[in-house]
């Protein structure tokens, strides 16, 4: 973990060393053991360093042919990021070419943004590091909020302030004499011709088994984090594996919380059992509300557990890296509803009516509405929003009509890969969607202000080709649920879901939870000063709440969406 910013001026202006050292200073938390600079006429690059990186890890650093990088993450190739594996988002001026180049990793672990106006560059691991330069006015932005209230962001590179954007994942920013353009530098080779189903699963484990061996290699404090789910329990069996009977069982971390399946707990207490992980560190008694609330970053619909809930200041020294499941929903979940698709695209309805009913008694629901809900977002991008369309046919009457003005248009459809199947690229829209590339900034922001780094296995491009090359019948074979990722790795937890659904921890009482949500919501959402509500209608959302009040289940997901806004616009914006 580290932080990198920097400044390229088109116009031969030289680069302030002031502003490199305020943004660098701004990324301090990132990296508080070093900081180094390289300021050099028109070019100005900063690196702030943890004390945990190897010595080969100083920057800026300067190659024979003129270039100097900085870069934050893994990157074992600097000189060709296209090939690197890991987390990396890495900047490099060509000092014969007069260009500078920043790139993400393919998936977006690590962050970087950029604030652009036609004559000079600003880039940094951090948005607060831009907002050093008065130049860039800190002001939210109306289209991303519109895209946040309505669930549905379109564009993969914009962000909640006005003015700044994202590197989009898998892709390389260039700035030089023709101006700035973005252009996608890695596409998944996702096909394995003649390849039989014992050796789609036993590729799949052993690249899932090297992508976790990797993640670990140069980490002095290892931990998991279970986020209550199949996918961070069989990270820790792999790294368990990987670490061998001889090493220290796995540091590890959960939220309980009243949303957690009791066969993950069940796994768990196996992982103890078994040696692979200690007692998880744990946090009890908090409402999920109370955890989303949490934190200081803007707000997303993924849900994944906000980290200062569980971890203070000191945590740093036993969970220095902390693996998670993160992306096995965005392959496993989403390449489920895609297979569906492939028979819907293979003209064999009753067969995809047929799964969609199981699929959706897999995840603990039943009857024509869940099959329907299944089908429906088997569908294609384009047919999907056709459907959806035709459902709503009008805006909601909460979202204020000048918001609904502000969106932007729908990007293009071209320029991204191809897939043979519609599973492939079912699970190929949910790992480059911009409300999972958010999450994963989120969740770098809270890990790097308490001084942990995140690394996702299943977020390896080797794990990634192997399952999209996996053709839908070999994935369903066995049932859903993520089954095939369990066969493969020879899963011995007791995982009930191979068996029969999931069944919750039984919940505290509904009404007593129900009291604490409303008393949230009044007392941060409904105040008199809300900013929420220069773009949400106020007495359409009174209205919302006391449906919600009466009756316990109409527009909670809306009301606590109005809630995280309201927070984070207060603490992002208030003076």
């Amino acid at each position: 973990m580290s932080g990198i910013a920097g400044a390229v001026h088109l116009d031969g202006r030289p680069a302030d060393p002031a502003l490199i050292g305020r943004m660098a200073r701004a990324l301090a938390h990132r990296g508080p053991d070093g900081e180094s600079r390289w300021v050099a006429g028109p070019v100005g690059l900063a690196h702030r360093r943890l004390a945990a990186a190897t010595p080969e890890d100083k920057q800026p650093f300067a190659d024979t042919d003129g270039r100097v990088f900085v870069w934050d993450g893994r990157l074992d190739q600097p000189a060709r990021f296209e090939h690197a594996r890991g987390e990396f988002a890495v900047a490099a001026w060509d000092a014969r070419s007069k260009t500078l180049l920043c790139a993400r990793d393919a998936f977006g672990v690590k962050p970087l943004y950029y604030h652009w106006d036609g004559r000079r560059l600003l880039f940094a691991s951090e948005v607060g590091a831009l907002l050093e330069d008065a130049a860039v006015v800190r002001r939210p932005d109306a289209s991303t909020i519109a895209d946040y209230l309505l669930m549905d962001f379109r564009d993969p590179g914009a962000t909640f302030f006005e003015g700044i954007r994202r590197v989009p994942p898998g892709h390389v920013l260039t700035v030089g004499k023709r101006g700035l353009s973005l252009h996608r530098y890695w596409r998944p080779a996702a096909s394995a011709p003649g390849v039989s189903e014992e050796d789609h699963a036993a590729n799949f484990a052993a690249c899932l088994l090297e992508s976790v061996r990797d993640r670990l290699s140069d980490a002095s404090a290892a931990g998991v984090l279970l986020s209550g789910g199949i996918d961070s329990t069989l990270i820790a069996a792999v790294a368990g594996a990987v670490r061998g009977r001889d090493a220290r069982p796995l540091a590890s971390a959960t939220v309980l919380h009243e949303g957690l399946l009791a066969e993950d707990w069940e796994a768990i207490a196996f992982l103890m059992a078994a040696g692979a992980i200690a007692p998880p560190r744990t946090c009890t008694n908090v409402s999920i509300l109370e955890i989303l609330t949490a934190s200081p970053e803007p707000p997303n619909d993924e849900g994944y557990p906000v980290l200062s809930v569980l971890f203070d200041a000191d945590a740093a020294h036993e969970f220095r890296v902390l693996l998670t499941g993160i992306g096995g929903d965005e392959l496993s979940s989403a390449a489920e509803r895609g297979a569906i698709g492939d028979l819907l695209g293979s003209l064999r309805p009753i067969r995809a009516w047929r799964e969609a009913a199981a699929l959706a008694r897999a995840y603990g629901h039943d009857g024509w509405r869940a099959s329907t809900d299944v089908l429906r977002t088997a569908l294609p991008p384009g047919p999907r929003r056709a459907v959806r369309r035709l459902a709503l046919r009008r805006l909601p009457r909460w979202l204020r009509p000048r918001l609904a003005r502000a969106r932007r248009p729908w990007p293009g459809e071209g320029g991204g890969p191809r897939f043979e199947t519609r599973m492939a690229a079912a699970s190929w829209r949910a790992l480059t969607a911009p409300s999972f590339t958010m999450a994963l900034e989120k969740l770098d922001a809270e890990s790097a202000a308490l001084g942990i780094e995140l690394r996702h296995p299943y977020l390896d491009r080797r794990v990634v080709e192997c399952f999209l090359a996996t053709p839908p019948a070999v994935l369903v074979r066995h049932g859903y649920r993520k089954q095939f990722v369990q066969r493969a790795l020879g899963c011995r937890m007791p995982l009930r879901t191979i068996e029969r659904p999931g069944e919750h921890v039984p919940s505290p009482d509904g009404a007593a939870q129900l009291r604490r949500d409303a008393a949230m919501l009044e007392r941060g959402l409904f105040r008199p000063d809300a900013r929420v509500f220069d773009y949400v209608d106020r007495a359409e959302a009174e209205r919302m709440r006391d449906a919600y009040l009466a009756r316990g289940a109409p527009h909670g997901a809306r009301l606590w969406s109005f809630l995280l806004l309201e927070t984070w616009l207060r603490r992002t914006f208030t003076p």
